[in-house]
């Protein structure tokens, strides 16, 4: 257990797109298969905590935000404000992993008139969905979802609409299915191998 590293905080953004009051869409995007995170995985834009956002913050909380911003900037082009962001949930990657994060979750709109334009290295490819859809995709295993995104799509495909998402939306309880991870972790080893 000596090379268990302590987690780094990360940050990513459900950007939320209600066509109308009773259904809504999330924009999911695709990793790369030569990126050493998660290849070919479908995620939600985010990323870690750089020095430049702890640079240009006055705490741990301010960096994470400055980091969702970032990111989602980098690898879709969209930017965003803080006040835009709504806390959603935190998930921590379990010890079994070497390189670990603790990632919290925010929900946005997606900006009226944005146009989003996809980092090439960062981004294979990017679909808008339902919660629900995307949430079966990656339980039929259609779509490769690690467990926090699943977690969060699953709790997503609990509402009914966008509005009652922001008005008191948070993630479900995170569920430590030692099964579940294990297989995560060897099917993360598997493509490395292959």
């Amino acid at each position: 257990m000596g090379d268990i590293q302590a987690p780094r905080l990360a940050a990513t953004v459900i950007l939320i797109d209600a066509h109308n009051s009773h259904s809504f869409r999330v924009l999911l995007i695709k990793r790369p298969l030569n990126l050493r995170v998660l290849p070919g995985y479908w995620v939600f834009p985010g990323g870690r905590v750089e020095g430049e956002d702890e640079l240009c913050s006055a705490s741990a909380s301010e960096a994470i935000v400055q980091a969702a911003i970032r990111e989602t900037r980098e690898e879709i082009g969209v930017a965003l404000e803080k006040q835009e962001l709504v806390w959603f949930g935190r998930r921590v990657t379990p010890d079994v992993f070497k390189l670990r994060f603790d990632t919290h979750f925010f929900i946005a709109r997606f900006p009226a008139n944005a146009k989003i334009c996809l980092a090439a290295q960062e981004v294979e490819e990017m679909v808008w969905c339902t919660p629900v859809e995307a949430y079966q995709n990656a339980e039929k295993g259609i779509w490769l979802v690690a467990p926090p995104t699943r977690d969060a799509l699953r709790t997503l495909a609990s509402y009914k609409s966008a509005d009652d998402l922001f008005h008191g939306g948070v993630m479900q309880e995170q569920v430590e299915n030692r099964d579940e991870i294990l297989h995560f972790v060897n099917s993360l080893q598997t493509q490395r191998d292959t």
